[in-house]
């Protein structure tokens, strides 16, 4: 009656595994890049305070 319900569990399974390594992938890169900044601005700080 309504073909755009009619799903096959397996491929939908499938699909959902496909989405949650890419969504693992996208917070890994996103943690990697924060932690990349944090490196690179402690790295590069003005030193003016030397007397600290």
């Amino acid at each position: 009656m309504f073909p755009l319900l009619a799903v096959n569990m397996d491929t939908l399974m499938d699909s959902f595994q496909l989405m949650g390594q890419g969504m693992v992938g996208i917070f890994v890169v996103l943690i990697l890049i924060a932690i990349i900044v944090s490196v690179l601005t402690k790295i590069t700080a003005n030193k003016k305070d030397s007397d600290e």
